[in-house]
């Protein structure tokens, strides 16, 4: 069947690894059964990743590596504050919405998160980078996003870790940038879509990892129908709170346990070449 996974690992090695793709998982899930045959070393971003992994494949290697799409990373932040015109005296937002639950809105909503984002703009340097699928899933929407006037990222191959790094606070809703957020310990804002529920019970988000994070930071959530006078000092309050980002780093900490994973490395690349 063409919607069967189909894997080749066991036909074509001796030793199978498994890599981790994102971070955003399905705790009931997760992992896929048929992965006990394929793969004899599972490499891993997330504590919660190897706990699930050992549970249920008890004899199986695990090594905790970290998040390589954010390995050996380098960039040249003032090139990119001069693409993006950012001002040095303001803070910055960094908006990147999830493709899929754009998708599930219709033209008023898109409307009224573009004029949040305008309003937002006023008093910070905002950079827009919408999902590149959209411009193919809803070219609509994407146009709108594109034609908004506000400071919008199109370049499909630009590195997101290179934006996370220059910005301050990440807009963030569902999806793997709720955790690459978390990850590199940036102050997160949840915006709340007004049509969420059908994306909820399609994508049974109660059980992955970036609503759970989500509910762990009830203070994060932006609401889309919030009052325009109060949407400053919800940013401002934010921005400011020390508290805030303590709990950041702490659950950052709790799920990549960064000291874990640099031990782990070492550790798996001596369980292969030596």
């Amino acid at each position: 069947s063409i919607y069967d996974d189909f894997f080749i690992e066991k036909k074509i090695s001796e030793t199978t690894i498994k890599f981790p793709n994102g971070l955003d998982r399905n705790i009931k899930h997760f992992p896929n059964n048929k992965w006990s045959n394929i793969f004899d070393i599972f490499l891993t971003t997330s504590t919660i990743e190897g706990e699930l992994i050992e549970k249920k494949f008890k004899s199986k290697k695990i090594f905790q590596i970290g998040y390589p799409r954010f390995f050996n990373k380098q960039i040249k932040s003032e090139n990119l504050k001069e693409e993006f015109f950012i001002d040095s005296k303001l803070k910055t937002i960094f908006c990147c919405p999830n493709e899929r639950i754009v998708f599930e809105q219709n033209e008023d909503t898109i409307v009224k998160y573009i004029q949040t984002l305008k309003l937002l703009e006023k008093k910070y340097n905002l950079i827009l980078r919408p999902h590149p699928k959209l411009q193919f899933t809803n070219p609509k929407f994407f146009l709108m996003f594109k034609n908004s006037g506000l400071n919008v990222d199109l370049k499909m191959n630009r590195s997101i870790y290179d934006l996370f790094l220059i910005s301050d606070l990440i807009m963030v809703d569902y999806g793997s940038s709720v955790l690459e957020a978390l990850y590199l310990k940036k102050k997160i804002l949840v915006y709340e879509w007004l049509n969420e529920k059908k994306f909820k019970m399609l994508f049974d988000k109660k059980n992955c990892l970036d609503f759970i994070i989500r509910e762990k930071i009830p203070e994060s959530k932006f609401l889309a129908n919030i009052q325009k006078d109060k949407t400053y000092d919800f940013v401002s309050r934010i921005e400011n709170d020390d508290e805030y980002q303590l709990k950041i780093n702490k659950l950052s900490d709790e799920l990549f346990d960064l000291q874990k994973t640099n031990k782990n490395f070492t550790e798996f690349i001596n369980s292969i070449y030596v």
